[in-house]
């Protein structure tokens, strides 16, 4: 990974870190046995020490920060900007997940692919595309787990 130094860097390190500890833990096991039982727990463990190592008294002990004010505002201004960044992320998945289940569905033809894209995107995020777009350009596959087949709702 090419990090720089930022925060937004230091919390995606120590996902990813995460999930390595996640797969030594199970390196031993028969392949059937190396992955849970649902994508999401795998996930879940990075972002929950992605959070962690976020906090503001965490990275006031890790010398990161000079302070770490133990104030219910400080507290709660830091809440809401995880919220923030988690919760707007939702529609996004959303819209990935339930464009490739159109697709494997049969529901959406090769013919319809970007249309269908920007359709669910504007329906479920609000958005559209910045400039004009065709079916001859393919924007779903700009997003790695869209041609790698990963689920991404997770």
């Amino acid at each position: 990974m090419c990090t720089n130094v930022n925060m937004k860097d230091l919390i995606t390190a120590h996902h990813e870190m995460a999930h390595i500890h996640y797969f030594m833990q199970y390196k031993n096991q028969p392949k059937v046995f190396r992955d849970g039982a649902n994508p999401a727990f795998h996930e879940a463990i990075g972002e929950a020490i992605g959070l962690s190592v976020g906090t503001p008294r965490h990275l006031q002990a890790l010398g990161l920060v000079q302070a770490s004010v133990d104030d219910t505002a400080v507290d709660i201004n830091y809440l809401y900007s995880m919220a923030l960044e988690k919760v707007v992320f939702l529609p996004y998945a959303y819209v990935m997940d339930k464009w490739r289940y159109d697709v494997f569905k049969g529901e959406v033809g090769k013919d319809q692919y970007n249309c269908h894209w920007w359709r669910l995107s504007e329906q479920y995020q609000g958005i559209k595309p910045p400039v004009l777009r065709s079916e001859i350009d393919f924007d779903p596959g700009a997003k790695y787990h869209i041609p790698a087949n990963i689920p991404y709702l997770r």
